[in-house]
């Protein structure tokens, strides 16, 4: 549940956590630039037919692409992953004062280190609120007094950033003792930690519940496999938050 910015090309930022997980910059695997080719191929803009000396127009070129500087940044603490935790997945909650203040902070970071808002050309984030507010937050501290140098406009939502959907479990405590009686806590942990498994689907009863295109439970590999289908239709030749979306994108760059 997160967003991504992009900026243009500057030197390697590595910022520590404060609080809200904040990476500078991210540098993406031959998997990703692969996967990167395949979205170039799909947009028209990207490749184009230039005549070269002595035949005739036909000869397909592929024009130079610059790089551009991905910043991902996570979202600030919500009311729901402070002191006592749930499985929040696509509950719409809001930021805490406190997860108000590392975005703010996360953006005095970036336009410490040479990021101000007006290197960001683009920014993403998910459908939830958490991750919109954070993205505006940052973006206003990047900007500092020249607060005409950005605006909501530049941010565009995306729901396939939004944060990983736990199933029937979604808005428990992960603590909870009914939970961890009917489940398990080892099947708990697989749920968290593997790729494949994923909690019970939650149905129409459920208070949490939400119509489709949402999904009723998803695995790491399901949030992996949209958060990569938004990347390659949306980042590639466009470009740039996204949590669990944002660790699905950093494993498939490891090849994990």
């Amino acid at each position: 549940d997160h967003f991504l910015l992009a900026s243009t090309p500057s030197r390697p930022v590595v910022a520590p956590r404060l609080g809200a997980w904040v990476i500078a910059t991210m540098l993406l695997n031959s998997r990703l630039a692969a996967a990167a080719e395949v979205g170039a191929a799909r947009l028209a803009g990207c490749r184009r037919r230039l005549p070269s000396s002595g035949e005739a127009t036909g000869v397909l070129a592929v024009q130079k692409r610059s790089v551009s500087k991905l910043i991902l940044i996570r979202h600030g603490q919500s009311i729901w992953n402070g002191k006592n935790t749930r499985f929040t997945g696509w509950c719409d909650v809001p930021l805490t004062v406190q997860g108000r203040v590392e975005a703010v902070a996360a953006g005095q970071l970036l336009r410490a280190r040479g990021f101000e808002a007006t290197k960001v050309d683009v920014a993403f984030s998910s459908e939830l609120q958490r991750a919109h507010e954070t993205c505006e937050l940052a973006l206003a501290s990047m900007a500092g007094p020249d607060q005409e140098s950005w605006c909501s406009d530049r941010i565009r939502r995306d729901s396939r950033l939004n944060e990983r959907h736990y199933g029937v479990v979604q808005g428990e405590f992960k603590d909870a003792d009914h939970v961890q009686e009917t489940y398990g806590a080892d099947t708990i942990r697989e749920w968290r930690r593997s790729m494949h498994a994923k909690p019970p689907p939650l149905d129409e009863s459920h208070p949490h519940f939400l119509p489709s295109p949402a999904p009723r439970t998803e695995s790491l590999a399901d949030c992996q496999r949209r958060t990569l289908d938004w990347y390659v239709d949306t980042c590639v030749c466009g470009c740039v938050y996204m949590h669990p979306s944002l660790e699905q994108l950093n494993k498939y760059s490891q090849g994990k």
